[in-house]
């Protein structure tokens, strides 16, 4: 018998509105359609909207990531639970112990990050993503594949590879470290390196890839959410949903101005997770897993 997850609403969401760490910024992505899942994994009636749910809506989480949450990871709230049982025919939700990566004994040697898609130059090679190689974990020895999967999808994007910037560059050859390892939140309000916000991945995105202005590529072959949500999405929210989904954790972050400080509407910096976690109205939903 499959795995069903059932949710039990007990009432209505209210209207407020999450705190964003890009809310000051003088470019705001809009935000991916916001759906319900049905959390049947079924691509024929599912209408979606997995990674708002974890992401954004943050329902599993209304008090935002607490000191009893950890050790933590964005699969934790079932972002990415439809890439999980129908793109890669997992369980929708694995074993905490899925993502120890002290236990991998993985790190990142400073010579596979290369610093260059397609021949154009992000960063120097052996200085690139230097955080990434000193903090001495990572999930999987998979870099220089995702070097290929990028030089493939920014050709086809007909992307500006030299616009890139390192930040974005690190993460996106990261191998999903950043997401798949309980060791990057050290704390409610802490990760072991600063992390860019989604909202530079949409910019690089929506101004220096003139194919996807119209045409988003979708990373995992648009294998995050259901066939219904993709086709009700415009693209403007596919490239938003695009880059939430490659990077989640939305609570810490770095936003655009911490790489580009003019850039900013506001002298005020964005708030603390703890500052937000005040400000969050949702409502309370209980998950019963029936195996």
């Amino acid at each position: 018998m499959n795995t069903v997850l059932k949710f039990l609403l007990l009432s209505s969401v209210a209207s407020a509105t999450r705190p964003l760490a890009w809310e000051n910024e003088d470019f705001v992505p809009k935000p991916p359609l916001d759906s319900t899942p049905e959390f049947l994994w079924d691509p024929e009636s599912d209408p979606g909207g997995y990674i708002m749910y974890g992401t954004y809506n943050a329902v599993l989480f209304p008090n935002g990531v607490t000191a009893d949450d950890i050790p933590y990871v964005p699969h934790d709230t079932l972002y990415c639970s439809w890439l999980l049982k129908v793109f890669s025919k997992f369980p929708p939700l694995l074993p905490l112990e899925t993502w120890n990566c002290t236990a991998l004994t993985f790190s990142f040697p400073s010579e596979e990050f290369l610093g260059e898609f397609n021949g154009k130059r992000i960063c120097e090679l052996g200085s690139c993503c230097q955080d990434w190689v000193d903090m001495g974990f990572r999930f999987a020895e998979d870099t220089l594949t995702w070097h290929k999967t990028m030089n493939d999808k920014l050709k086809g994007g007909m992307c500006s590879e030299s616009d890139m910037k390192e930040e974005i560059y690190c993460v996106e050859v990261g191998g999903q470290t950043h997401i798949n390892c309980l060791e990057m939140r050290v704390s409610p309000t802490e990760h072991a390196i600063t992390l860019p916000c989604m909202d530079n991945l949409v910019r690089y995105y929506s101004t220096h890839c003139p194919v996807f202005k119209t045409a988003m590529g979708l990373r995992f072959s648009g294998g995050y959410d259901s066939p219904i949500y993709f086709s009700r999405s415009t693209n403007e929210e596919l490239i938003s949903l695009d880059c939430l989904g490659g990077n989640p954790d939305i609570d810490i972050c770095a936003p655009y101005s911490y790489y580009n400080p003019t850039s900013s509407t506001s002298n005020a910096p964005a708030a603390s997770a703890e500052e937000s976690s005040a400000q969050w109205t949702f409502s309370v939903m209980f998950a019963v897993f029936l195996l």
